[in-house]
């Protein structure tokens, strides 16, 4: 993963950067190796075949199609 050079600020509520920096924790623990958040999300991204439908899922949305539960 390349270097992050210029950056963009974002955001994130507490409980998430913690989740962050478990996992960045963890596999600086694991591998001995550092990472920024930005090589965290980059690589669960790549990873998860449809980042919106998970996005969709975990954000309480309806069936497959993005329709409403009722």
């Amino acid at each position: 993963m390349e270097r992050v050079r210029d950056g963009a600020v974002l955001k994130v509520r507490r409980s998430v950067h913690r989740m962050l920096m478990k996992v960045a924790g963890e596999y600086m623990r694991r591998y001995g190796r550092r990472v920024t958040y930005s090589d965290v999300i980059e690589a669960l991204l790549k990873a998860t075949p449809d980042p919106v439908e998970v996005l969709h899922r975990v954000l309480g949305g309806g069936d497959a199609r993005g329709e409403a539960q009722n």
